[in-house]
């Protein structure tokens, strides 16, 4: 995927909204579920990816949330 950026930013986007649809149905169950990319983390990626030179995509790669946010950059 070399200098195909924009496939990996798509993708990337598609697998953390899928991630975010499952967060929500195991909170439905478990209120107490610790999402791994809760609101402010997303809002953070999404701004960082849109304004940062450089940053190509971000993920909230630990379990438990708000302990970790990664950025690919080129």
């Amino acid at each position: 995927l070399e200098g195909k950026f924009d496939v990996v930013r798509e993708y990337t986007r598609k697998a953390r909204a899928v991630h975010r649809e499952m967060q929500d149905e195991i909170a439905k169950i478990v209120p107490s579920f610790e999402k791994v990319e809760p609101e402010e983390l997303t809002k953070l990626i999404d701004r960082v990816e849109e304004n940062v030179e450089g940053v190509i995509a971000g993920r909230c790669p630990g379990a438990g949330g708000r302990d970790s946010v990664a950025f690919l950059v080129e």
